[in-house]
């Protein structure tokens, strides 16, 4: 499978909101090759998985790359609020027994 770009991602979920689709696959091509595994023994699901090096999607991350995108969604509206200070207990506040 090809590399996805954050605009492919994007398109298909514009494409679903448009037509009210709730489930959504990037590429379309995914769920034709999600329904052939299904489908196969698991022997030769698992054989057409590494042919395909799904088994290696997550390994090959670039962490500059995430670490840009993280950065400018922090930065994004809306954001998350901070955390909510953490409750202290004083001298004169009641402890549980």
């Amino acid at each position: 499978m090809k590399s996805l770009q954050p605009a492919d991602v994007a398109d298909a979920i514009v494409e679903a909101l448009q037509l009210g689709t709730v489930e959504v696959w990037v590429p379309k091509s995914a769920k034709r090759t999600n329904t052939l595994g299904v489908l196969l023994p698991r022997r030769l699901s698992e054989g057409l998985a590494r042919t395909l090096k799904a088994d290696q999607v997550l390994t090959s991350v670039d962490t500059n790359v995430r670490r840009g995108y993280e950065l400018r969604a922090s930065h994004s509206e809306p954001s998350l609020d901070a955390p909510p200070e953490k409750l202290q207990l004083t001298d004169g506040a009641t402890r549980p027994e």
